[in-house]
């Protein structure tokens, strides 16, 4: 494993002469797969030029330098962390398998006693890496800030549940409290900032230059420039914190097929760009001791939008996983995955004739989709009655909406009900050449398991499912929760990722296979 700040400027490939100075070999540089170097120019003395070309450190140098200018540094930019995909390790040296259990720990409601936090703790800490000892720390039932050093965008993006972890540790430490505002902020005023303050800005980018030949934060001078005028270094800490958790929310919520809308990695880079000038601001200004409790609540919802996102489950998935996308719309959360994922192969289903025309017009002739008119169930080639609304937004289903539906949702308009054909995915995949699935994803108004059901023995393959249900009755004869977990439990998931209680009566969740599959398939 290798240290937080270890990077690489230039591809792999053309520093492989250079790998023998590191004790590397060269298949193992070709197996890397490297994240920018952003944020490392307050260790600039740890980054040796080699060649005129590559910047390749000596991890021995590395760790050598690395003592030497971390006291200097800590106050002027905090380390990058690297990503390392070979052989079933994700980051910073924690396999795929124990991520996923990390996580469902955190976020799955997966009950863990003091042995269970022990020995994920020691496996954790045999990773080497310097997050996953953070956690480990925090696992043990410590309070421990991450290190003034260490970024808090690279702790972020190794999923690794430290924000979580450390939230369920927070009241057994007083001297953390260093004021601000109690409380995170609420999705509303999140969405506020994004429509007023940073989607026009992001959409005028795109218009004039793609956003191709500017940095990531060039569409928000404006509201940069609004923040550094607060009062107050923790204030200004805050509202970048506050700006980075729109981005995240508003780009993960509201996604449209527009020529304009900014392409999801450069919103995440931007997002993470706000996040570094927020720790900067408060490293200045507290050296790293504190960390005011808005500030921890805005970087533990961060968080939790990422490890409720495609970043994760790309994280935990073969590089080119064959995907079932089922509620496609008019593509673009599709859109969204492929950018995540961009060896996945995605079959898509939509059953509302009126947006999968338009789905055909975004994404109808992409090499890596295939797109199915259907309605994915338990049964194979039924003709069934179908409930939609006219291509006005999303919600068309199979079944009859309840009282609580109306009740729920009285602004939804019911159009033409018409007549669908019916797909189970076993014999869909035998049809198509299809060998299995690695990831389901599933948002069909109350059909979720009617389509897991059809799915039958390729569940066995399958590592993660995501997908919506019910906690009350919204569809006649719909399942609900309760059904639906037995039925996981039964074929061998368990909840990875799930809502803080009490759930919404419509919810999102994420199963994980367990045990973690050994091995990727494809």
């Amino acid at each position: 494993s290798l240290e937080p700040g270890f990077a690489v400027r230039r591809s792999p490939s053309r520093c492989r002469h250079m790998a023998p100075l590191a004790g590397l070999s060269e298949p193992t540089l070709r197996s890397w797969r490297w994240t920018g170097a952003a944020g490392v120019r307050g260790l600039q003395v740890a980054v040796v030029p080699l060649g005129g070309r590559c910047y390749l450190l000596s991890l021995l140098a590395f760790l050598a330098a690395a003592r030497t200018a971390a006291g200097a540094a800590a106050a002027r930019a905090p380390v990058a962390a690297i990503a390392v995909g070979a052989g079933g390790v994700v980051r910073d040296g924690v396999s795929k398998a124990l991520l996923a259990e990390v996580v469902s720990v955190a976020y799955g409601d997966h009950p863990c006693d003091g042995a269970c936090a022990e020995s994920l703790a020691r496996r954790l800490e045999s990773s080497g890496g310097t997050i996953a000892a953070l956690c480990a720390a925090i696992l043990r039932g410590r309070f421990e800030l991450p290190p003034p050093q260490l970024s808090w965008v690279a702790i972020l993006r190794s999923h690794l549940p430290v924000w979580r972890l450390l939230k369920g540790r927070r009241d057994d430490l007083t001297r953390w409290r260093a004021g601000g505002e109690a409380g995170g902020d609420g999705g509303d005023a999140l969405i506020d900032i994004y429509f007023k303050h940073l989607l026009g800005p992001m959409r005028r980018v795109m218009q004039d230059n793609g956003w191709k030949r500017s940095g990531a934060a060039a569409p928000f001078r404006k509201i940069v420039k609004m923040i550094r005028q607060w009062p107050g270094v923790l204030t200004q800490a805050e509202g970048m914190l506050q700006v980075a958790c729109a981005l995240r929310l508003g780009k993960g919520v509201f996604v449209t097929m527009e020529h304009l809308e900014p392409p999801v990695a450069r919103v995440w880079a931007a997002g993470d760009w706000f996040i570094d000038q927020a720790q900067r601001l408060l490293v200045n200004k507290t050296r790293g001791v504190h960390l005011p409790e808005r500030a921890f609540n805005l970087l533990a919802s961060n968080e939790e939008m990422r490890i409720s996102s495609f970043d994760l489950f790309a994280d935990l998935l073969p590089e080119r996983p064959s995907v079932v996308f089922a509620g496609a719309h008019q593509g673009a959360v599709v859109t969204t995955l492929m950018g995540t994922m961009p060896g996945a192969k995605i079959h898509a289903f939509e059953a509302d004739r009126f947006v999968f025309e338009e789905f055909m017009i975004h994404l109808g002739k992409h090499e890596r989709v295939t797109a199915t008119h259907a309605a994915l169930f338990h049964r194979d080639g039924m003709i069934l009655d179908f409930k939609t609304r006219d291509g006005q937004g999303s919600q068309s289903t199979l079944f009859t909406p309840t009282k609580l539906f109306e009740e729920t949702w009285p602004w939804v308009n019911w159009g033409t009900t018409t007549k669908i054909k019916t797909v189970a995915l076993e014999p869909w995949a035998r049809r198509h050449g299809v060998k299995g699935f690695d990831f389901i994803y599933l948002d069909i108004e109350c059909a979720e398991l009617a389509a897991l059901q059809g799915a039958r023995h390729l569940l066995a393959n399958v590592t993660i499912i995501h997908m919506e249900v019910s906690t009350v009755p919204l569809c006649e004869g719909g399942p609900l929760w309760p059904e639906v977990e037995r039925f996981l439990t039964s074929r061998g998931f368990r909840i990875m990722v799930s809502p803080p209680k009490p759930w919404d009566v419509r919810t999102d969740i994420t199963a994980v296979r367990w045990p973690f599959p050994a091995h990727d398939r494809g």
